[in-house]
């Protein structure tokens, strides 16, 4: 029997850069992508499975919303087979010799330089439709410093480094008013900080030039997270990477274990489940090895660790991994007692808590989920970003309960808390797509105004 990828579909490239095309993409919206195949070749759910490998009742089963694909093998092939451009939907390029990604622990500086060069790929299309102009030109200016060889890396002069004490306060502002969901915020201070800590090794000598280097780290990890947080993969990766470059070379444990966070994260956002939990695991693992009596923050980076691999676990759809991973770390919350955002993680038993309700929901257990959430008491989650999440989680809960009226709500209640972190979720956008098809049965009169705000066309 011949391959399944040399059934392809191919469509030409042209057809994928319509405007109908962009936001499936962008989202890896599969039932889309698969319904605008229909649409435009006529071709069957079987015939698509031929071009994608896959048996037509997962076709079917994908169309009707009742499954999703998380695999990033499985979009390799969906892309090949219908023949869409691999990076309009956030893949690498085909490898040739050896995988998509380089270690980017520092081993190999050429294949780091190499996976930069191929994540800069997409740099003139880093701003989203629809956004404003000053949200563009704030990404522009980012990319400008980030990636190599921009701009930046020819501007006149360097700019003023501040004291060491002035610079701790600056990544700290920032740190805060991402946990706090101010992205908006955020944007407008990353490209002065990030201009800054570029060249804050050089401005001290010794054990400062160590201190700067971490706090040039946790930068790099800050412009990461909002990076994800706003579709712009592409840079995500690059500020990922300087943050493990600048971690390494500060020789603090904590740094890296940090820093390790958020490039599970970015490995996650990618589609590369295995590969997030690996990456996640080894580092607890590794960090876990340097210390005989922990501190809170060695005990908290720990546990972080530990729950980003158990959420890409589940993603990848191991629940017993995912279990594993939790139940490790409800032991470290419950040796560190009271959680008190130590080294910035929110972990503790509170967190944890959060973290089954999120990985229940993924598995698509959502009586556990609730379950799960119903005992969280949020005056002991310091994070507004986390308890958004929960509330967005029990949304997803109550929607695959087919419970509408109470997932709106919930969405309601965490878009509340923090109107940025709801309206920059892709998966909310997704759930209030699902909620409409319901709200003249379910009687939910607020999902068309939640959607304007969100800035989504139901």
């Amino acid at each position: 029997m011949s391959d399944p990828r040399q059934q392809s579909i191919g469509l030409p490239d042209s057809f994928w850069q319509r405007e109908e095309a962009q936001q499936p993409l962008r989202e890896r919206d599969v039932a889309a992508i698969f319904r605008l195949v229909q649409k435009y070749t006529g071709a069957s759910q079987t015939k698509i499975g031929m071009a994608v490998g896959m048996p037509q009742p997962h076709v079917s089963t994908i169309m009707a919303g009742k499954r999703q694909v998380r695999d990033v093998a499985v979009f390799e092939r969906i892309a090949d087979g219908l023949g869409i451009p691999r990076h309009l939907l956030g893949l690498a390029p085909e490898p040739e010799k050896s995988g998509p990604f380089p270690d980017v622990t520092g081993e190999d500086p050429m294949k780091r330089r190499e996976f930069l060069g191929v994540a800069g790929i997409a740099v003139t299309g880093l701003a989203e439709p629809g956004t404003c102009s000053d949200a563009t030109d704030q990404v522009r200016a980012i990319g400008d410093i980030l990636l190599p060889y921009g701009t930046a890396d020819h501007a006149e002069g360097e700019p003023e480094v501040p004291s060491l004490a002035r610079l701790q306060a600056l990544v700290s502002a920032a740190r805060q008013a991402y946990a706090a969901c101010r992205y908006s915020a955020v944007m407008k201070e990353l490209p002065g900080l990030l201009s800054v800590v570029r060249h804050a090794r050089s401005a001290f000598d010794g054990d400062e030039a160590l201190t700067a280097l971490s706090l040039a780290a946790d930068a790099y990890h800050v412009a990461a997270s909002t990076m994800l947080k706003l579709g712009h993969k592409d840079l995500a990766w690059i500020a990922a990477d300087r943050s493990m470059q600048a971690a390494s070379a500060s020789q603090d444990p904590l740094t890296v274990g940090s820093s390790m966070r958020i490039l599970t994260h970015v490995f996650l956002a990618s589609g590369y489940h295995d590969r997030a939990k690996e990456t996640a695991s080894r580092a607890a693992v590794e960090l876990s090895r340097k210390f005989s009596k922990p501190s809170p923050d060695e005990l908290s980076v720990y546990g972080a660790l530990l729950l980003r691999g158990a959420i890409a676990a589940a993603r990848g759809e191991d629940r017993a991994g995912a279990l594993e991973l939790l139940d490790e770390a409800e032991r470290a919350a419950r040796h560190l007692g009271k959680g008190f955002n130590h080294h910035q993680t929110a972990f503790g038993l509170t967190n944890v808590l959060v973290h089954r309700a999120h990985i229940a929901v993924t598995l698509g257990d959502a009586g556990t989920a609730l379950r799960h959430a119903r005992q969280v008491d949020l005056t002991t989650m310091p994070v507004r970003e986390r308890q958004a999440n929960l509330w967005l989680d029990v949304a997803r809960a109550y929607a695959q309960w087919g419970k509408y009226p109470q997932a709106l709500t919930a969405v309601l209640k965490a878009e509340r808390l923090a109107p940025e972190e709801v309206h920059a979720r892709p998966a909310v956008r997704r759930l209030l797509e699902e909620l409409n098809q319901h709200s003249r049965t379910a009687g939910l009169s607020e999902v068309g105004g939640l959607a304007r705000r969100v800035g989504g066309d139901l």
